[in-house]
């Protein structure tokens, strides 16, 4: 999906999505995970909340988590360039470069 195809979804889909999100919760799965896990947030996010954000590490051992001082809820947009550097770094390091 492209961030401009969000402009012709309707708000009664959007909302519809996002019920969706708050009944599922996967946490349990998360420790079965064998690979490297990334998981980057904007301090700013209005839409996850920087404390949850954090709570991948508590589920995942050996995650990486990137919190994003100038994002909100799309830190890939909002900084390109340190989204793409912590990326690689995380690709790198991870031997999946």
């Amino acid at each position: 999906m492209q961030i401009q195809d969000l402009s012709r979804t309707t708000l009664e889909a959007f909302f519809t999505s996002i019920a969706s999100l708050r009944r599922v919760d996967l946490r349990g799965k998360l420790p079965v995970l064998r690979l490297p896990v990334m998981s980057v947030h904007g301090v700013g996010d209005n839409v996850v909340n920087p404390d949850q954000a954090t709570l991948i590490g508590r589920y995942v051992r050996g995650a990486r988590i990137e919190m994003m001082p100038h994002s909100r809820h799309f830190p890939m947009l909002d900084e390109p360039e340190s989204f793409n550097q912590r990326l690689h770094s995380f690709l790198k390091n991870s031997g999946i470069d």
